[in-house]
């Protein structure tokens, strides 16, 4: 009897794949930045972008540990766990300013500015996710079945700008634009948590590329 506990034991213990911990995971998203520069470009001289309601912070991203718990029963073990995960905004704001520097050359903006100033300030990014991990293992008498699932989930937060046009001292006009967040859930398919992180990254600059777009195509038509 204690020898088939002992099986039993080690039986769950192999089907139970490791857990990632916050600082390994931490250590993926660093491994996709490395040796990136996210200093901002700056579109033309009449265009400032701002940023001053965002908190930036040293690290590339910061990793906390949400939501964990372990069951093991009989015959079912199960652990769950998810991390709040947040990119410094300067990677999101870096995406924004090559675009924004793009299109104030194709759409434009000199003629449209006609010699005032336009301060764009950047209120809100879509730079937070949730990863989530469960592992199920049912033990029985001889066979063991593990399930393991993996996935990222968005906040879905909106890029959101406000916008101020100077004519010399004086505000001329005023607005605000959001660009509805696309970023989608992202599942392991890959069997990697690692490759499931920078798949989910590359889409995330995609898709912040587009909303950048979509801003700043919002904005031309505004001036």
């Amino acid at each position: 009897m204690f020898m088939k506990c002992r099986l039993l034991f080690f039986a769950i213990i192999f089907l139970l794949p490791a857990c990632v911990s916050p600082k390994r995971y931490a250590g993926f998203i660093r491994e996709n930045y490395k040796n990136r520069d996210f200093s901002i470009v700056h579109p033309v001289a009449d265009i400032q972008l701002r940023s001053d309601s965002l908190v930036l912070f040293d690290s590339i991203a910061k990793v906390r540990k949400g939501e964990t718990y372990f069951i093991p029963a009989i015959i079912y073990w199960g652990i769950k766990q998810s991390f709040y995960c947040e990119l410094n905004p300067k990677i999101p704001i870096n995406i924004f300013s090559k675009v924004c520097k793009k299109y104030a050359d194709s759409l434009n903006f000199n003629g449209k500015l006609n010699g005032q100033r336009l301060e764009i300030s950047i209120n809100a990014l879509p730079s937070r996710f949730i990863y989530k991990q469960s592992e199920d293992v049912l033990f029985l008498l001889i066979a063991g079945f593990t399930l393991s699932k993996q996935v990222i989930l968005p906040y879905n937060n909106n890029l959101e700008l406000t916008y101020k046009l100077y004519n010399g001292s004086e505000v001329a006009r005023t607005g605000h634009i959001t660009a509805i967040d696309i970023n989608k859930p992202v599942a392991n398919n890959w069997k990697s948590t690692k490759k499931m992180t920078l798949y989910y990254l590359g889409l995330y600059e995609r898709n912040m590329r587009k909303l950048s777009e979509q801003c700043m195509v919002k904005l031309a038509r505004e001036l």
